[in-house]
C-alpha cells in the first residue's frame, strides 16, 4: 500500500511537470534596441562581414555576434553568425545593438560583470529575427535545434579605435 501510494503520487507529479513544459507562453513585447554601433572601422568591417560572409548563412534567420576581448591596449573583436537563439541566449553576458538596420549581438569575453538579459527582453529581439524559432517558444517547446555547419569568422585586431590586423577562418 505505502508503494501503491508513493507511486501514484510520482506520476502525478511527473504528469503536472511534463504539462508545465509544453504549455504555451504568452506573446512577448518588443525589446528595443539601445546601442548602436559608432565606431567607423568597427562599422565598416561588420557591414563588410555581412555582406560577404552571407553565402555561408544557412538560412535567412541568423544574427551577427560581435565577441569583444579587450587585452590592453589591443581589443580584439571575434565576429560571426549564428542561426540559433537559444545558443546566443546561453551566454547571458549579451546586449544588442544596431547598423544602419541590422541587429547584431554583442558578447564581452572577459567581462566581470554579466549583463544578464531576461528571457523575455532576448525573445522581444529574436522573434523579429528567428519567426519560426520564435513561434516554436510561444508553442513551448524548450530546445530549438541547432544548424550548425561550418561558419566563417573574422578575427579583428584594433588599436587606439583603428583595425589594425584582420583574420579569416572557419569554425570546426
Amino acid at each position: 500500500m505505502k508503494h501503491s501510494l508513493l507511486i501514484i503520487s510520482l506520476l502525478f507529479i511527473l504528469s503536472c511537470t511534463e504539462d508545465m513544459i509544453f504549455q504555451p507562453r504568452e506573446p512577448v513585447p518588443d525589446s528595443p534596441i539601445l546601442y548602436e554601433i559608432r565606431n567607423k572601422d568597427l562599422k565598416e568591417e561588420l557591414l563588410l562581414f555581412s555582406k560577404t560572409e552571407a553565402p555561408y548563412f544557412f538560412s535567412a534567420d541568423s544574427i551577427i555576434i560581435v565577441s569583444i576581448k579587450r587585452q590592453p591596449p589591443f581589443t580584439y573583436y571575434r565576429i560571426f553568425y549564428e542561426e540559433n537563439a537559444d545558443v546566443v541566449m546561453m551566454n547571458k553576458n549579451v546586449f544588442f545593438a544596431k547598423i544602419d538596420n541590422t541587429v547584431i549581438a554583442i558578447q564581452y569575453e572577459n567581462s566581470m560583470n554579466a549583463l544578464c538579459i531576461q528571457e523575455k527582453y532576448a525573445w522581444g529581439i529574436y522573434k523579429q529575427i528567428f519567426p519560426e524559432q520564435y513561434a516554436t517558444y510561444i508553442e513551448g517547446y524548450e530546445n530549438i535545434p541547432n544548424m550548425y555547419r561550418d561558419r566563417p569568422v573574422w578575427l579583428l585586431t584594433f588599436k587606439d579605435g583603428i583595425c589594425i590586423k584582420k583574420k579569416k577562418y572557419f569554425t570546426e
